[in-house]
């Protein structure tokens, strides 16, 4: 009677090993990239919700641009600028005005649109601020719903 494993029986487990792990590395690479998607739409909602009411209360007027990997806050009053990195590519610009009415945009994500997120935009419409879904329209742009 023999007593351990063969070389072959440990390699077949190994084999097999290997394989779900890669499998589980592909998956939660794209949920990783997921998220990234959802945290970056909400860091972006909560930049325009707090210069908004920086708008409000300071009566100064305020641009929010989205360029690549990057968000750019500006003070149209004083000219000041401030740049906030991004983990994924998103394009649009939303202005705020001193009452605290926003431009009707939105700032879309650019990437891959197969990950799923469940927020990947942000959309104004003047006096409400909400996050949705990027979508591609009949005429192949990008837009928030």
């Amino acid at each position: 009677m023999r007593r351990g494993f063969s070389f072959f029986e440990m390699f077949v487990v190994i084999l097999i090993l290997g394989i779900i792990l890669a499998l589980g590395l592909v998956k939660y690479r794209l949920w990783l990239k997921k998220v990234n998607v959802e945290s970056d739409t909400q860091l972006i909602y909560s930049v325009i919700s707090k210069e908004r009411m920086r708008a409000i209360s300071e009566s100064k007027s305020f641009r929010i641009t989205a360029v690549d990997d990057e968000l750019v806050v500006e003070d149209l009053s004083s000219g000041a600028r401030k740049v906030i990195p991004l983990n994924d590519p998103f394009s649009g610009m939303i202005d705020i005005y001193p009452k605290g009415v926003m431009s009707r945009n939105s700032i879309v994500f650019l990437g891959d649109l197969n990950l799923n997120p469940d927020v990947s935009c942000v959309v104004s419409d003047s006096l409400r601020l909400r996050m949705g879904r990027t979508y591609i329209d009949s005429r192949g742009r990008r837009k928030c719903k």
